[in-house]
């Protein structure tokens, strides 16, 4: 059985144009308050996936992240997550961009918060982008069917994502 759903949700994905997802930023260990991020496109599967803003396709990401050996807990393990109050931690590694005017992810969060980490319209005004690659904690808080909040710790600060209003969809 086990096997069978390690198979199933490796051709499980996400794939949402035009999405409204929540998200949240830590600094310093300090939270923001959620925040909508509307629009945004999300392309990928559990144990990874891109985000885009409006109407870019998913190869003009400005964030994505990727779990390396991603593995789905037994059930008897997912309810002791939920049963302790713990999320499931793993490892893996982020890319997102920065620009001239706010040279780390740090600067890009304290100086706008999640708009200034996403993208968009007036964007161009910050200077020239350039992308970072990082090591990551991410941590996944327990589910029923399909993860749908991810903390992701990165380079001192923290991204939250909830994607409780997108649907995961099977590829086959």
């Amino acid at each position: 059985m086990r096997i069978f759903l390690t198979i199933f949700l490796a051709f499980v994905s996400i794939c949402a144009s035009g999405a409204e997802i929540d998200m949240a930023y830590s600094v310093n260990n300090y939270w923001s308050d959620w925040e909508r991020a509307s629009g945004v496109g999300i392309y990928g599967q559990c144990s990874g996936f891109s985000l885009s803003y409006y109407g870019d396709q998913y190869w003009n990401w400005f964030f994505r992240f990727q779990i390396q050996n991603y593995t789905i807990p037994t059930k008897e393990a997912m309810k002791s997550y939920r049963k302790n109050d713990q999320w499931i931690v793993y490892y893996g590694t982020v890319e997102y961009y920065v620009t001239d005017k706010h040279p780390t992810i740090e600067a890009c969060m304290k100086a706008a918060g999640i708009t200034g980490f996403i993208p968009g319209e007036g964007y161009e005004y910050l200077g020239h982008r350039v992308k970072r690659t990082a090591n990551a904690t991410i941590k996944i808080k327990p589910y029923k069917k399909f993860p749908q909040v991810y903390n992701i710790y990165f380079d001192g600060v923290g991204l939250a994502i909830d994607l409780r209003s997108v649907s995961w969809h099977s590829n086959k």
